[in-house]
């Protein structure tokens, strides 16, 4: 076998390569890339990761968040069936060649924008969680505002090139930062393969990382002459998670060599440190509330990620109220962890609420009194 085939095979299995090719400066071949850890937003490598470019179909990302909210909420129901409109079914680029009338489950709606990438899929489901799809689309930009994303803008919900749609690398990373959060969303984009129509229509993932690289679970492709092949994705290994996103890759299948070559970059030289997993609790006081006392955490992970080599001997403190007075909502920032390596202070993370608590009524309050009177020990 070829050496250069080799080589490309260890490189797309994620196995090697990364001594030799970590000896020099990383080089990345797309107009801009990012790799970052989530948790802590820390990030690993960049490359022009605030420049504003088009984005294609990764702004799919968005238009699955949104949708994914909406079921959470309750606003829609994934066995709900849509039927499909004459603006939806008259898209093109990539599809499903839906026909005006033609009905799906909302699921496989949203399984289609995922694995297919299918443009009247994104149309159907924006009509269906916010009447038309440009009031989905300012919900859009509203999110990404709510995200912090400040170098992005939508004009639509698939991702046709336009001079007012765009984003960076670093937007998208928080946008897929803020993704990973809902369980719904990386089980569709797990999702390798599916079918339609009685099984007539069948699908492939475009994010052919799933295959690719060992650790992939989440992502979304995107391709325009314009735009370049690009690719917002995630991974996790041994208790580290990563994002890479790379934009304007002018190579066909840049998109994953380039994000490979980030993961080995991580994966090689960078190590995580688990201080409290996400579902830690403690328990804290509440004064003139309905509940006694309510459950305070992280929310999510949280760790250190640091240079594999690097000598450090991480410890912790939860900074928090002895009580706290209701009324306090789900996620209400309490307090906080910080980390120390010795004496210094080498990280923090909030603590947060995780359940609602109301203020007591007062005929609630006289009451748990009058119990506490009865109450002998």
């Amino acid at each position: 076998m070829p050496k250069r085939l080799i080589i490309y095979l260890l490189l797309v299995l994620g196995l090697g390569l990364t001594t030799n090719a970590l000896a020099a400066p990383l080089e990345i071949n797309a107009r801009a890339a990012i790799l970052m850890e989530p948790y802590t937003g820390k990030i690993l490598y960049e490359k022009e990761i605030h420049k504003k470019l088009p984005i294609a179909s990764v702004t799919k990302l968005m238009t699955l968040l949104l949708a994914i909210e909406a079921v959470e909420k309750g606003k829609v129901n994934l066995e709900d069936i849509v039927k499909v409109s004459e603006e939806a079914a008259s898209m093109g680029g990539s599809q499903l060649y839906m026909y005006a009338g033609e009905e799906f489950s909302f699921k496989d709606l949203l399984m289609a924008v995922a694995v297919a990438s299918a443009n009247d899929a994104c149309v159907a489901v924006a009509e269906t969680v916010a009447g038309n799809e440009q009031a989905f689309v300012e919900e859009m930009n509203k999110k990404a505002e709510e995200l912090g994303m400040t170098n992005t803008h939508f004009v639509n919900s698939y991702g046709f090139d336009d001079p007012n749609h765009y984003s960076t690398c670093y937007d998208l990373a928080i946008l897929l930062r803020e993704a990973i959060k809902h369980p719904l969303f990386l089980e569709l984009s797990q999702i390798k393969e599916f079918t339609l129509r009685g099984g007539e229509t069948r699908r492939f993932n475009t994010n052919k990382l799933l295959w690719y690289y060992r650790g992939v679970d989440a992502g979304k492709t995107g391709w325009t002459e314009e735009a370049g092949y690009c690719l917002a994705s995630t991974a996790s290994r041994d208790d580290l998670r990563l994002i890479a996103v790379v934009l304007g890759c002018p190579v066909k299948k840049g998109h994953f060599t380039e994000s490979i070559k980030l993961y080995n970059y991580g994966y090689a030289n960078f190590k995580a440190y688990p201080i409290l997993a996400e579902k830690f609790s403690v328990k804290v006081k509440v004064v003139k509330g309905e509940k006694e006392q309510i459950l305070v955490g992280p929310g999510a992970p949280v760790l250190l990620v640091e240079e594999k080599g690097k000598k450090i001997n991480p410890r912790y403190e939860l900074k928090l109220p002895e009580k706290i007075t209701a009324p306090v909502k789900n996620g209400q920032v309490m307090g906080e962890v910080v980390i120390y390596d010795g004496t210094k202070i080498i990280g923090r993370a909030p603590l947060k609420s995780l359940e609602d608590c109301l203020k007591a009524r007062l005929d609630f309050a006289i009451g748990r009194f009058l119990k506490s009177l009865l109450t002998f020990e």
